[in-house]
């Protein structure tokens, strides 16, 4: 019995001894040996830090336009702000949400290791960074973005010989000049100008909050485009500024409450500007660097930049005469694109505001030739020709309106284009069904969500909306021929030996045939001429064009108006709105796509020095006469080959589908339908007609011959008359009914059918 207890105790004691094993003495060790790991990656290995790199010099970048000349650029990228012009409220601002044991540790903060590695480890993914702003600064100029171990453990090498080489202030004053706040600003000094319109040492808490809230974001927390995200960021900075001590409650409520003006001053030392920040911003990310490391880098990028198109596109966009004012009595929001239908390069750019290559908006009418009509050409639903019932009605529950809510009955496909009508738009859809018609967009390099797939995106009722870059490279795809290219700022980056880093891939692929492609032009070309884009009608030139305008909840005003043109060589798109939403900035009821946009258009393309040719005409393209009586009651009707002119009317088709019905009532003059009704000695008689044809009714008398006694013209189906019968025998009267017609030469064309047993 004794023996037994003393094998239970044993026996206790060896569980414990491997419970303890498993799970202290072993973890432990693990624990210890990766701490050796850690620190022995962290301080071997052969990566030096730059010193020419931390110079943070954007000039070092070289960008060559479309010719290959350099392009200056703005002399505000060289802005270096030394440490004593940086308020000390900023730099505690940055300190405190990047970094707040910045004057504590040796470049990386270990603690802060931790506690990410074990937030990881609950999240069972990469949710959260440890980086410090040394760390950063060497992330920004010596290494890839590329998410890996390897470069984060030389992010972090590089980081503690960085704090070895330089001052704690040395550091965070680079690191503030070459951090990236988006619209093409570098550096805490031009923020501030291009954000606020000040200096850095006349900044106030505030307005240092939210310079330090940008960083994690410049597109999201953007103040110009964003206010009111940027406005948030702002405060939870001050939260945490005021929860780490930086600052007092006092202080911390005198900001939060201070009224924010964003001045948005654009640098005008070239006209470019904003192209060359697109570029750069396009540029890094295919070569998956950061901006700043581009701008540092000594690339050259060759860009698709058209100084001539720029210079025009400015003077245009900047002409007071062209533009109404909004509900507040400002220039409303304005930005523009130029496309080079050849190669798909960006070669203008302009904006008077926050509008970006990014910037959705919602894109009106604009969709309706890419989403309704060219996808129905495309699959034979209809010709330009095509008669549309506009009408009021419903769509599966939708229920779109017209603009003023006025309908025009049956009205064709090429003037429903023309004048932009919503329900034949949602019609065409219909036709061709939803799914496949709003399959074309992403085909065209216009993103959709799922729940997109609607009918109202016909009228270009979208979840995020579109940008006008992607807007002009999916129109440009018309003037291609049914191919599209992907829009690019970006033809190529070179080192400075010539070596290519980087060559805009060509994306050519074709969306749509030829024929459909011109069959969208010439509905378009008709569209400057006498449509929505009338005021393009002055040109000397083929152009094609379209407008579109977005209302908004107030019928008093609208937010986005559009035009969309092209020619042979080059697509543009002018767009005005109202990018903050305030209603100072509201667009009043007659600025619409054409108007001021179209304005803006004529002028551009009047001035533009390139190529504008004919549009090419396809084999498939076939122009027939179609049957004008026919084409009356809504059908489309291939005319007879021997039908009078006035009988006919020529239409455009696409070989492919050409109408299969042919109508044949002038070369056959076939024999109406006769009805007889007999009543004693009268006969009411019935001629069913061809309303095409003109018919007579002759007595053929055999002593005193023919003779017309009753007359009828075309235009009715049904004609009646009454005749007495005579007695005569062999020789009595016979009755007969002529049908004929009139040709191009002034003859008459007939046949002569006997109206037999009367």
């Amino acid at each position: 019995m004794r023996m037994e207890k003393v094998c239970k105790k044993n026996s206790c004691k060896s569980k414990l001894k491997k419970i303890v094993i498993i799970f202290i003495i072993i973890p432990l060790l693990l624990t210890i040996a990766a701490v050796c790991a850690w620190f022995t990656l962290l301080y071997t290995g052969e990566e030096q830090v730059d010193k020419n790199k931390l110079n943070f010099t954007p000039a070092n970048l070289r960008i060559t336009d479309i010719n290959g000349q350099y392009v200056d650029l703005p002399e505000s990228y060289d802005s270096y702000a030394s440490s004593v012009e940086i308020p000390d409220k900023l730099k505690k601002a940055f300190v405190t949400l990047e970094d707040k044991r910045f004057y504590e540790h040796n470049g990386v903060d270990h603690l802060r290791v931790i506690k990410a590695a074990l937030n990881n480890l609950k999240s069972g993914g990469i949710k959260e960074g440890a980086s410090t702003i040394s760390q950063q600064l060497i992330k920004n100029t010596h290494l890839s973005s590329e998410r890996s171990f390897e470069r984060k453990i030389a992010e972090a090498r590089l980081a503690i010989k960085l704090e070895k080489q330089y001052t704690k202030d040395e550091i965070l004053t680079m690191y503030l000049n070459m951090l990236y706040f988006g619209s093409g600003e570098y550096g805490v000094k031009n923020a501030a100008r291009r954000f606020f319109g000040k200096e850095l040492n006349d900044l106030d808490l505030a307005e240092c909050a939210m310079l330090a809230g940008i960083v994690k974001s410049p597109t999201r927390y953007n103040p110009i485009n964003n206010f009111e995200r940027s406005d948030e960021r702002k405060e939870l900075v001050l939260e945490i500024m005021r929860k780490e001590g930086a600052i007092t409650n006092e202080e911390f409520e005198k900001a939060k409450n201070n009224k924010i003006v964003i001045k948005n001053n654009v640098n005008e030392s070239n006209s470019a500007f904003l192209f060359l920040e697109y570029s750069i911003e396009e540029c890094a990310m295919h070569l998956n660097m950061t901006p700043e490391q581009l701008l540092s880098s000594g690339y050259i990028i060759e860009t698709y930049l058209d100084n001539d198109a720029q210079t025009i596109l400015k003077k245009v966009m900047t002409n007071p005469a062209l533009t109404l004012e909004t509900a507040g009595g400002e220039i409303p929001d304005n930005a523009a694109v130029v496309i080079d239908n050849f190669t798909g390069g960006v070669k203008a750019f302009w904006s008077n505001c926050g509008y970006t290559p990014q910037t959705n908006r919602q894109p009106g009418s604009t969709l309706k030739p890419l989403v309704c009509y060219a996808p129905a050409l495309e699959c034979g639903a209809i010709y330009p020709s095509t008669v549309i019932d506009d009408t009021k009605k419903s769509f599966s529950g939708y229920s779109p309106d017209n603009y003023k809510d006025e309908y025009h009955g049956r009205i064709s496909v090429r003037e429903c284009l023309k004048q932009s009508l919503n329900i034949p738009a949602v019609e065409v859809m219909n036709m061709v069904g939803v799914e496949r018609a709003c399959s074309y967009l992403p085909q065209l390099g216009i993103k959709l969500e799922e729940s997109d797939y609607n009918f109202s995106t016909a009228l270009g009722g979208m979840t995020y909306g579109a940008n006008i870059t992607d807007i002009a490279a999916a129109y440009s795809t018309f003037a291609r021929g049914g191919l599209y290219k992907n829009r690019s700022f970006v033809r190529q980056v070179k080192t400075t030996n010539g070596d290519i880093v980087f060559t805009s891939p060509d994306s050519t692929k074709r969306v749509f045939n030829e024929d459909t492609a011109y069959l969208i032009t010439d509905m378009l070309v008709d569209t400057a001429i006498s449509g929505s884009a009338k005021k393009l009608s002055g040109l000397k030139f083929p152009i094609a064009s379209k407008t579109g305008t977005v209302s908004s909840s107030d019928p008093k005003f609208n937010t986005d108006a559009y035009n969309v043109s092209y020619t042979s060589s080059e697509t543009a798109v002018f767009w005005q709105g109202n990018l903050s939403g305030k209603s100072d900035g509201m667009l009043p009821q007659n600025i619409t796509g054409g108007g001021s946009p179209t304005l803006m258009a004529k002028n551009y393309f009047s001035r533009s020095r390139a190529e504008k040719k004919p549009f090419n005409i396809p084999d498939d393209i076939v122009y027939a006469d179609i049957d004008k009586y026919e084409y009356a009651q809504g059908n489309v009707v291939l005319a007879d080959a021997a039908a009078p002119k006035y009988a006919v009317k020529k239409e455009i088709f696409s070989s492919r589908y050409l109408p299969n019905a042919v109508n044949r009532s002038y070369s056959m003059l076939a024999r109406p339908q006769i009805f007889i009704e007999r009543l004693d000695n009268m006969r009411n008689i019935t001629i069913s007609a061809d309303p095409r044809l003109n018919y007579a009714v002759i007595l053929r008398d055999y002593f005193s011959g023919d003779r017309t006694v009753q007359l009828f013209d075309s235009g009715k189906s049904e004609y009646s008359f009454a005749i007495q019968v005579e007695s005569g025998g062999l020789f009595a009267p016979r009755y007969a009914v002529k049908v004929y017609y009139t040709d191009d030469n002034g003859q008459t064309i007939f046949r002569i059918y006997p109206i037999d047993r009367i």
